[in-house]
């Protein structure tokens, strides 16, 4: 019994192994996956990421592997965020923060609300940013994560800052500035202070942003950090123009120049020549103002910044007293809105379109998701049948030897006892006949002691009888002697 047992024990963990195995092999290949998919995020190229990253979640789904699911879903989201697909990417971030719940990341539950509020501002819904910000806030305090509540703050900060409330978007960005200082994060402080520098700068008061932005520049500077050099040196360069000190705001744009251009950020290109174009017609050098705003309208991409350069155009040619020319960056200038608002018009009925699209392919995705389950399910099943049945073959072969086993023991232990039954019986009744044997024997010689005894008996009695006999018919000793003489 007991070594059936065990063979029950060694065929149970076989099975059990192989299924762990199988699982982590499954789970390292979807690692691998989601790792691809992030190298090529990081190296831009976004249809590889999106493909990998779809690749990585229906892996981890098939294994149930929530932790992977939320890392992917959450790297997908943040891959469609980067390419501007902000509704996608805001259902991604939502399904990650679903997965989170599950295991209970709280650090992560506040970085996805982080990305959902981030992705709303975004899409200038601050009131749907706020919410998710104060949620990610809320997480993060729960976690006790400095890193995520100088984010959720700071998000928050950006949220009051858009709206035009300054005084609270400077008691969010304090907050995230402290946090940071907690968690001796360099970066953040800096970007802290860019923040606070910002904001101040709204509040017209260009000296107190001055100083916060040179306490930016300094770590950046500090951390060779040449992305936050550029945005310290822009805001540093703005300051001075404000206060009038056009020196000095020539030098840090021109930094701020060298920075972009060493970054190869064609907009951060653009907005420093419009920058020093600025300065120069503070100056007025008109011509050195022209040549840099016109340099600024070439470089840039992005029509909003191109509008603003028309527009700056328009009023230095108009200041000059070239109308002709500022008329015709007057007409670019609403061409190019009238082009924006016919963008626009046409992005809200391509995303109408696409979301019915979307709505309707989910909708067929759902059926054959249904179907797709129901032929898993049949298929499961029909494994669970063929391993069951070959498991039960398995035991009932297994037992069948051992009652074989058990069967042919006990029939050549019965023998061995029968045969050794009869051996004790014989020696018994070899036994029991030499005991009859040794009575017979007693008995024999205790009739001839008997006899002897009785012969003995005999023969005293004879002897003694004669005896008295020979003394009667006898002469005493003394009578003898008397007459014999002495």
């Amino acid at each position: 019994m007991k070594y059936t047992i065990f063979l029950f024990f060694i065929l149970f963990v076989s099975l059990k192994s192989r299924a762990d195995n199988t699982l982590v092999n499954d789970s390292l290949r979807t690692y691998k996956i989601y790792e691809s998919a992030k190298g090529y995020y990081d190296n831009s190229d976004y249809t590889m990421a999106i493909d990998y990253a779809k690749k990585s979640i229906e892996n981890a789904s098939k294994n149930r592997n929530i932790v992977l699911l939320a890392k992917s879903t959450c790297l997908l989201g943040e891959i469609l965020y980067d390419t501007e697909d902000y509704q996608e990417s805001i259902k991604q971030f939502s399904l990650s923060l679903r997965f989170y719940r599950q295991i209970n990341d709280l650090e992560n539950i506040s970085y996805c609300f982080h990305l959902i509020g981030m992705t709303y501002r975004r899409l200038n819904d601050f009131g749907q940013s706020m919410k998710a910000e104060i949620k990610a806030l809320e997480f993060a305090e729960m976690a006790k994560n400095q890193k995520r509540i100088s984010s959720a703050s700071n998000g928050l900060g950006l949220v009051f800052h858009s709206l035009g409330k300054l005084d609270d978007a400077i008691k969010y960005y304090t907050i995230s500035l402290n946090a940071d200082q907690k968690n001796n994060d360099t970066k953040g402080v800096a970007d802290g202070y860019l923040n606070l520098g910002a904001v101040y700068s709204d509040k017209h008061e260009p000296e107190k942003s001055l100083g916060f932005l040179l306490k930016s520049m300094s770590l950046y500077n500090k951390i060779s950090d040449k992305y936050g050099l550029a945005m310290a040196y822009n805001n540093i360069g703005n300051r001075y123009i404000e206060l009038k000190d056009f020196n000095l705001a020539l030098e840090y744009h021109k930094k701020a120049l060298n920075y972009e251009i060493e970054n190869k950020n064609d907009e951060g290109i653009a907005y420093s020549y419009s920058n020093i174009s600025e300065i120069y017609r503070g100056m007025k050098d008109y011509k050195m103002a022209l040549e840099y705003k016109i340099f600024a309208l070439k470089t840039s991409k992005d029509q909003t910044l191109k509008i603003t350069i028309c527009d700056s155009l328009t009023s230095i040619y108009s200041e000059t007293g070239k109308y002709k020319d500022a008329l015709y960056y007057k007409t670019l200038s609403s061409s190019l809105k009238d082009s924006i608002y016919n963008n626009e018009s046409n992005r809200l009925v391509t995303e109408m379109q696409t979301r019915f699209e979307t709505e309707k392919k989910e909708k067929e995705n759902v059926v054959l998701k249904l179907d797709r389950q129901l032929q898993d399910s049949a298929i499961k099943r029909q494994y669970i049948l063929i391993v069951s049945v070959s498991v039960g073959l398995a035991l009932m072969l297994i037992l069948t030897f051992v009652l074989f086993r058990s069967g042919k023991k006990s029939k050549q232990t019965n023998a061995l006892l029968s045969a050794q039954n009869a051996e004790i019986q014989q020696k018994n009744e070899e036994i029991s006949s030499q005991r009859d044997e040794i009575a017979s024997q007693r008995d024999l010689v205790t009739s001839q002691k008997e006899r002897i005894e009785n012969i003995h008996e005999e023969q005293t009695s004879s002897i003694r009888y004669a005896q008295q006999i020979q003394g009667a018919m006898l002469p005493s000793t003394e009578q003898m002697n008397e007459i014999l003489g002495e």
